[in-house]
């Protein structure tokens, strides 16, 4: 992708805008502060290049989709590195290619029975969070176990959107429940994960 003026990310012109303007602030100034492809797959990666960074959007890329999903809250580690930390945030979901005919916000405020609050979990770099090591409340987990045991990185990836939190509109793939597949499938490996930081927060 050809970066952003002086962002190199790997989103596109109009994916950026359209970024900007679904978090309501066409004005706001993001960093790309991690890129799988550039600073690596593995989770240590992950949380160096966070730090304890605030106001985070994750962009998921696989194939034809891209999709990601702003959390208030950062990545922040429990202090034993065999647990898992909870923290409450706002959390929003954005469609950017291939669910809808334009970008898309999938806002999850109240719809959010049984799938952990408006919270992120992180787990230790020892742990693991029910077999994964990232979740997002709103069904989206990065760095799944495989039978080999924990994951070492974050490219294994599953991600579903109940059918009721589904925007009119949506020509994605879908489960046998109907739920929305961004990743055009359920459990998928990332082509490419990136982390935007907005500037102030």
């Amino acid at each position: 992708m050809t970066p952003v003026g002086t962002l190199d990310t790997s989103l596109s012109e109009s994916q950026y805008s359209s970024l900007l303007g679904l978090l309501g602030n066409p004005n706001m100034k993001l960093a790309s502060i991690y890129r799988s492809s550039r600073d690596g797959s593995r989770y240590e990666d992950l949380l160096r290049c966070v730090g304890d960074k605030t106001g985070l959007v994750i962009i998921i890329r696989k194939g034809k989709y891209v999709f990601g999903v702003y959390i208030s809250a950062g990545l922040q580690e429990p202090d034993d590195p065999t647990d898992t930390r909870r923290c409450e945030c706002d959390i929003l979901y954005i469609s950017l290619a291939g669910h809808f005919a334009t970008p898309t916000k999938i806002d999850l405020r109240g719809g959010l029975r049984g799938c952990g609050g408006q919270a992120v979990f992180v787990t230790g770099r020892e742990g693991s969070a029910g077999g994964t090591r990232v979740y997002v409340a709103g069904c989206l987990w990065m760095g799944c176990e495989s039978d080999e045991g924990p994951a070492v990185g974050i490219c294994r990836c599953e991600q579903y959107t109940n059918s009721w939190n589904v925007p009119a509109g949506y020509t994605g793939e879908r489960n046998s429940t109907g739920d929305a597949l961004l990743a055009g499938e359920e459990s998928f490996h990332a082509d490419e994960r990136e982390v935007l930081h907005v500037v102030g927060q």
